[in-house]
C-alpha cells in the first residue's frame, strides 16, 4: 500500500512525496494518504506561525470514495468490516479537517495525479 500527496501552502509547493504505507486496501492506502496530508500541513503551518484555524483547506482527490465520505461522514455502509474501516478513517481525518476555517474536498480525473506522481 502506497499514497501520494502534495501540499501548496499560500499557492506555492511545500512537499510532494510518495510513501509506503504497508500492507492494506486501496481505500485504506487513500485515506491514509489524506490523513498524512492534513496532518502534515498542520505541522507546515504550525512551523510557519499559522493557526490552522485561519486557513482554507482544498483538497484535490481522485478517490471517489474518499470525497464522498468526507463530504457525508454519515453516509455508507457502516455495518460490513470494510465500512466500519471507512468509518473510522472518515472520523480521524473530520476530526483534523476541523481546525481549519474552511474545507473544500474536490475531485479530479486519475489523469491529473499520473501526470503529477507518475502512477
Amino acid at each position: 500500500m502506497y499514497g501520494s500527496y502534495s501540499i501548496a501552502i499560500d499557492g506555492s509547493e511545500a512537499i510532494s512525496t510518495t510513501e509506503d504505507f504497508g500492507h492494506g486496501t486501496n481505500n485504506v492506502a487513500e485515506f491514509e494518504a489524506l490523513y498524512r496530508a492534513i496532518n502534515r500541513t498542520i505541522s507546515l503551518l504550525e512551523v510557519r506561525g499559522v493557526k490552522p484555524q485561519h486557513c482554507r483547506m482544498n483538497i484535490f482527490t481522485d478517490s471517489t470514495i474518499v470525497r464522498n465520505r468526507i463530504r457525508h461522514p454519515n453516509r455508507g455502509d457502516n455495518k460490513s468490516e470494510g465500512g466500519k474501516r471507512m468509518t473510522a478513517w472518515t472520523q480521524k481525518c473530520t476530526w483534523l479537517l476541523l481546525q481549519f476555517k474552511t474545507v473544500e474536498i474536490n475531485w479530479n480525473p486519475r489523469s491529473v495525479n499520473v501526470q503529477k506522481f507518475g502512477h
